[in-house]
């Protein structure tokens, strides 16, 4: 990355601070030169953006006017948080220049008054001993001093174009054509208070320091900038993947780079790309309701470019001809947004965005929710682990054997001398010795908490891009009192997950080699250190997990892991019920089997009677990671050992690791012929979209259905099936429905040809019941694979007595009654607050394959 303006002249005044400029005469060729310093400076780097969600970066510029290679060393605190220091040590040649990147975090801000936060830059020279000392900056002082804004709340958007080969006048009229597009679209959106320019990457000034773009929220590829850079496509997808917003448009960016990104999760392909000087753009249901009309024409002189693709995205906002315009998918907890229409073709005659683009601005350009990892359950789980050792079976087990012999040997020996009386005392004194070692054992077991360094790790596999996402807690316990630091890999960074206060100072310092150590003061005896750590590793074998369904429900097998080591393990798509699974071992052929009898209630994540706290604590890990998927697509999640070690600690730690993976499940086709069931986990509940609407009866997000509901209601909803079962013929549905519905019933309604039909009828439910419907007529599914139904609850059965004393008591019309004797007065409305709410409802599914 070039230097920023500011940051150059410094670096150049400080080479020129030490010069002879006194106007005398020059020294002479033969004498040696004044020794001169390194001088370095700092600013802002990358997002160029400060908060406490996540890290930053920071530009470090160093020369060197010497005639010596230098080693340096520059460290970096911020007020109010001084014993924590994060450090860069590089080698900086003789008579050169050095660009570097230096990670960062804030601490949170806790002063509402102030968005500021003042950093601080130290320049250390290290001696032969280790001894520490200062070195004087460009203006004489041991610290440099810099105040960059902190916020939390300011969008941040950045954009990729063309490689640095391809920037000329074209391409700087592309790049300053997507920055105005971004502010119009910014314009548009829900939360517009507070946004930084666009911050515009080149490949090369991408910064290399661990999760670099943290402190964006959305991120925009219009280009190829990225071709050629496989660590910053890596970086991009891991930042999607934790939760970032991506717009790619398809008419400027090279499929060859949308493969490189997403791999088998792409969900288009190109066709071909026309020029259109006019067309007619059709919307979605969803955005016709905001955007109010169905269609939009658009005209221009100059044509628009137009990428003709093929998706299975089952979110299309807009299309050309049939053709997609855009369109969304999912990757990970981000979404990725994908136009095919270029910029001009967004812009109407006016000038102004056209009301499609502004519908997707305001939900592209929105303040995401920042992800919540499972730190808190991760951390009551290794802390579990820390504490008295239970001791094995065996010595116990040794002591009262020999007790036992001791008995049986002086027994017979007594019985031969015809001496018995003597083992009245032999077996009291046998067993109170026996008593006494046992308690020994158990109060040195009970006072001796072992050193311990356990981990527990949430492990989120990628088979597109063979990838895996490891997020790990670290727990150190040390019986006295002991320096511990700790080293891992380049591209994690461990981070105690409490800093206190304290006059020691703990130091990230990261090499040249970017090799991090985490130097930390000496640990107390007795107390837990808890240390969290991300990173993103290549996994040196597949894991996977691939399958169908049979007459059971779901068998697959899994590769990459031994099933051995595998334990509570079942199949999620939230917010579908899990089933349990079952593994089978058959030589180097490992069976993952989970058929619908394995199928869990609502919330539940095991079929034991008896969990452990171990488990527990496990469950709890699984529910936090569970509630954060957005992707709703079948995943084994399973407890087995970790994958790797992120950190290694200076100290012998005894060690216990365990890890949650979780690994997207490859559905195939059952095959032709074959009569199958598919498991509820694997069939979507989703609201079908009428003429009326969406019912909000159910938010498909959280699979929960509206509480403590009044009155009567009516909800159109669908089943979504597995696309591999396209074409099959459904044979029945098997219906758990758990619901507290009291003095009411609830109906069940399918389409039997072409007319609504009730399927499913229960009175005054209060608990669970479960109902089979085998009307074949009753299954017919929409080419994408849906099948209709209604949910129908009446009003109480005293609202109907009601009404139906009303319509009795209803004076008829008699001519010949006086008007005196008539009743006028009204009578007081009758108001039924009765509630009901359904707790859940899921579906089994049986099916041919023809």
């Amino acid at each position: 990355m070039r230097l920023i303006p500011w940051l150059g002249l410094l670096i150049v005044s400080a080479c020129l601070f030490g010069a002879d400029c006194t106007g005398q005469e020059q020294k002479k060729q033969d004498e040696p030169k004044a020794s001169a310093e390194p001088i370095a400076a700092f600013g802002p780097n990358g997002v160029q953006r400060f908060s406490s969600q996540g890290w930053s970066s920071l530009l470090v510029g160093a020369a060197n006017p010497s005639d010596e290679d230098r080693s340096i060393t520059v460290a970096f605190f911020v007020d109010g948080q001084q014993n924590v220091q994060y450090a860069k040590e590089f080698w900086l040649p003789a008579n050169s220049q050095r660009d570097l990147s230096v990670p960062i975090r804030l601490p949170e801000n806790t002063d509402p008054q102030s968005n500021r936060a003042e950093i601080s830059m130290m320049q250390l020279n290290r001696s032969a001993s280790g001894r520490e000392t200062f070195s004087n900056n460009a203006v004489g002082m041991p610290i440099s001093k810099r105040s960059v804004m902190q916020t939390e709340t300011e969008m941040a958007t950045g954009y990729f174009v063309d490689p640095n080969k391809l920037q000329n006048s074209n391409h700087h009229t592309r790049r300053r054509a997507i920055s105005q597009l971004i502010e119009a679209c910014r314009n548009w959106s829900k939360s517009t208070e507070m946004v930084q320019p666009p911050v515009s990457f080149r490949s090369a000034n991408l910064p290399d320091t661990y999760n670099a773009l943290d402190q964006l929220d959305q991120a925009i590829i219009a280009g190829d900038a990225l071709q050629y850079d496989s660590q910053g496509i890596a970086a991009l997808r891991r930042w999607v993947r934790s939760g970032g917003k991506l717009w790619i448009m398809a008419d400027l960016t090279s499929p060859q780079l949308v493969n490189d990104l997403l791999g088998a999760k792409a969900s288009f392909s190109m066709v071909d790309r026309v020029e259109l000087n006019d067309y007619e753009m059709s919307y979605s249901e969803i955005e016709s309701s905001s955007i109010g009309a169905n269609k939009a024409i658009w005209e221009s002189e100059q044509p628009a470019t137009f990428a003709r693709v093929l998706t299975d995205s089952e979110q299309i906002d807009a299309t050309i001809d049939g053709w997609p315009a855009a369109f969304w998918q999912e990757l990970g907890e981000g979404r990725i947004m994908v136009t095919t229409l270029s910029i001009n073709g967004w812009i109407d005659q006016q000038g102004e965005t056209t009301p499609a683009l502004r519908y997707l601005s305001s939900h592209f350009f929105e303040f995401p929710q920042h992800s919540t990892n499972s730190k808190q359950e991760l951390a009551a789980l290794v802390n579990e682990q820390i504490g008295y050792k239970i001791p094995s079976r065996t010595l116990p087990t040794l002591i009262l054997a020999l007790n036992g012999l001791v008995i049986l040997a002086f027994g017979l020996l007594w019985t031969r001398q015809r001496k018995l009386e003597r083992m009245a005392f032999l077996i009291p004194a046998s067993a109170g010795t026996t008593a006494f070692v046992l308690l020994i054992l158990g109060g040195l077991s009970a006072k001796s908490v072992p050193t311990m360094a356990n981990t527990a790790q949430v492990i989120q596999v990628h088979p597109a891009s063979s990838e895996a996402d490891i997020h790990s807690v670290h727990s150190l316990y040390c019986q006295q009192a002991t320096a511990v630091n700790a080293d891992f890999l380049s591209d994690a960074l461990l981070m105690p997950t409490s800093l206190s206060k304290s006059s020691q100072t703990e130091r990230l310092l990261v090499s040249e080699n970017d090799q991090a150590t985490w130097v930390t003061r000496p640990l107390a005896p007795g107390v837990v250190k808890q240390y969290e750590s991300e990173t993103t590793v290549s996994l040196p074998e597949p894991i996977n997990v691939h399958g169908s369904f049979d007459q059971q429900g779901f068998r697959g097998t899994i590769n990459g892991l031994n099933t051995e080591s595998l334990s509570d393990a079942l199949i999620s798509s939230f917010p579908a019920p899990a089933t349990s699974v079952n593994f089978i071992s058959d030589g180097n052929k490992h069976t993952v089997w989970a058929p619908t009898s394995n199928r869990l209630a609502t919330g539940q994540l095991s079929d034991d009677s008896f969990v452990s706290d171990t488990q527990r604590s496990r469950f709890a890990v699984t529910r936090s990671l569970i509630g954060r998927r957005r992707e709703h697509e079948p995943v084994l999640l399973t407890w087995s050992n970790e994958l790797l070690k992120p950190a290694k600690f200076d100290q012998d730690f005894e060690h216990q690791g365990n890890a949650l993976y979780a690994i997207p499940i490859n559905l195939h086709p059952p095959e032709s012929g074959s009569t199958f069931k598919i498991p509820a986990t694997f069939i979507g509940l989703q609201r079908h979209l009428s003429k009326q609407g969406r019912t909000t009866l159910y938010n498909p997000r959280t699979g929960k259905w509206t509480e403590d509901k009044t009155g009567a209601a009516r909800a159109e909803m669908e089943l979504k099936f597995p696309r591999p079962t396209k074409g099959m013929q459904l044979q029945s549905l098997s219906i758990r429905l758990k619901a507290v519905i009291p003095d009411r019933s609830i109906a069940i309604n399918m389409k039997v040809n072409g007319e609504v039909t009730e399927v499913f009828h229960a009175e005054n439910l209060t608990g669970s019941t479960e109902a089979t419907v085998d009307l074949p007529e009753a299954f017919q599914l929409t080419p994408d694979g849906t099948l209709w139904f209604e949910v129908v609850v009446t009003e109480s059965n005293t609202m109907l007595e009601h009404q139906q004393s009303l319509q009795d008591s209803d004076p008829k019309d008699d001519s010949d009654t006086p008007p005196s004797l008539v009743n006028d007065s009204p009578e007081e409305p009758f108001v039924d607050n009765s509630t009901w709410t359904i707790e859940s409802m899921n579906f089994d599914a049986t099916a041919i394959m023809p």
